[in-house]
């Protein structure tokens, strides 16, 4: 229900309450009634617009649907259904419209030697820090375009959901490296976006140590 249909709603219980009795004192009612009307619907409207929509984004069930029974994405597969039941990545994937904010996107999925590769021996488990999980899937989430291969061939750097830059490099038999060590393996479609398996994370070290060791 939305603003409007409140207010209306709001209205007629107004309305239906200082009906009855004489005239006199239904008018004295509804005048006393009416006073609130407004402060009680800027409470309302200010309810409304807080309220966050209603459609969670397909993104992270799409991604998670595409790359699950494939057992060298199984890590990555696994933190994605977590995120998603615990509500935490919602902030940055709510659905306004039918595939919005992701309408086209792409995904560089690590793969399990890679996802492992951030732990340290007799570390704490990085992945137990809330604010490194999300890091960890925004740098690997590209949200402008879902870009092919050959359009990664093209381009030289992409910005990432978490707003840093990741270097792209392609060498003249096509291998495609991010940041200078991640290198593309193979693609799996998804809807309105793509993913790339990749040997190596593209989150940055310094993240992971402050993840570590605080």
């Amino acid at each position: 229900m939305n603003s409007t249909h409140v207010f209306w709603s709001i209205a007629e219980m107004f309305k239906s309450a200082s009906s009855g009795g004489n005239s006199h004192q239904s008018n004295t009612i509804h005048r006393r009634k009416m006073k609130y009307l407004p402060v009680l619907m800027s409470i309302v409207a200010g309810c409304c617009a807080l309220s966050p929509p209603v459609n969670e984004t397909p993104v992270l069930r799409d991604l998670i649907a595409a790359m699950r029974g494939k057992s060298q994405l199984s890590k990555i597969t696994a933190l994605l259904e977590e995120l998603n039941a615990s509500g935490e990545l919602d902030q940055d994937f709510y659905d306004y419209e039918p595939c919005q904010p992701f309408c086209s996107y792409t995904f560089f999925a690590p793969n399990n030697a890679a996802y492992n590769s951030v732990y340290y021996a007799d570390a704490a488990d990085p992945f137990y820090n809330k604010k490194f999980r999300k890091e960890f899937i925004k740098a690997h989430f590209y949200p402008e375009f879902r870009q092919t291969f050959r359009d990664l061939q093209d381009v030289t750097e992409l910005q990432m959901a978490n707003s840093k830059t990741v270097a792209i490099d392609s060498n003249r038999v096509g291998t495609i490296q991010l940041n200078k060590r991640a290198t593309l393996k193979n693609a799996i479609d998804v809807n309105y976006g793509i993913i790339y398996v990749i040997d190596a994370p593209l989150v940055e070290d310094e993240e992971i140590s402050k993840a570590i060791f605080g």
